[in-house]
């Protein structure tokens, strides 16, 4: 806990400081996109997965006792297939199996359940971690885009998203537009310079924690708000919240087997600890 609050502490004002730079941001979201093409290309291939339920399907006659499930499965995997997203077969190759001889028993049809489930799993999950990566990139180019125009619209044209329709439309594409290109920049970077005192202050003050006379600023913000319980209670939840935050969006930042993904359609690993 405590190197995730040390690490917190440092990398969060580096953090909100690279990102009010919006041509970085666009280098890390392509960084990010080679990450995400790999991802893809080591996850179990689904065309291969096709093949080896076909196996199973020929193996099994009618008549066969396992018939029934083995075409179960067939119609489940063709009918997800039907629906597959087409952005996902992009960073895949098509290899696929040949045509081979298998033994269809009550164990290879557990594993073969198994391991159907376990790959749809994952196409779902890399779909939808690819289209919000691809919406978010394309946006920020949008931004960039309505920042370098010479004749500015007041409204960033982001070709994935539908028109705003009704009374406040106007005026929240306005208010958009006004936050990205013209306010974005300079909040990140004021938000950077307070996480910085924030976190210059509580370093300082767990460093000379054996020293006395006391030289926290913590301490000396306490003292001074001593006669004043709302101004204790603001130093003391500012202080400790901060802290928290630090550590808990620190353990978050982690790439720890998708123990902290949050997939949509049910798509989130067996153990994931949310």
């Amino acid at each position: 806990y405590q190197r995730r609050v040390h690490g917190g502490l440092v990398e969060l004002p580096r953090r909100l400081f690279r990102h009010s730079n919006i041509q970085t941001l666009l280098l890390y979201y392509e960084f990010k996109a080679s990450s995400l093409y790999w991802d893809a290309d080591k996850a179990p291939d689904w065309s291969d997965l096709r093949a080896e339920v076909h196996n199973f399907d020929r193996a099994t006659e009618e008549g066969h006792q396992y018939r029934g499930y083995v075409q179960e499965i067939v119609h489940f995997v063709e009918q997800f297939q039907s629906d597959m997203p087409v952005t996902y077969w992009a960073p895949k190759e098509l290899r696929g199996q040949q045509a081979a001889t298998v033994e269809v028993t009550y164990n290879a049809l557990v594993e073969l359940n198994r391991k159907v489930k376990l790959t749809i799993q994952n196409v779902q999950q890399t779909e939808f971690v690819w289209r919000r990566h691809r919406r978010e990139y394309y946006f920020l180019q949008a931004v960039v885009k309505a920042a370098s125009s010479n004749l500015p619209t007041w409204r960033i044209a982001f070709s994935l998203r539908s028109e705003r329709r009704g009374f406040f439309a106007s005026a929240i594409d306005t208010m958009e537009y006004l936050y990205w290109v013209r306010l974005r920049k300079w909040v990140l970077r004021l938000a950077g310079v307070c996480c910085s005192l924030l976190s210059l202050a509580v370093l300082w003050s767990e460093l000379i924690i054996p020293i006395k006379p006391s030289l926290s600023v913590v301490s000396y913000a306490s003292a001074a708000c001593a006669s004043n319980p709302v101004m204790l209670y603001f130093v003391v939840l500012l202080t400790v919240g901060y802290i928290a935050y630090c550590a808990f969006w620190s353990l978050f930042q982690l790439k720890l087997a998708d123990f902290y993904a949050l997939v949509p359609h049910h798509s989130n690993p067996m153990y994931s600890a949310l």
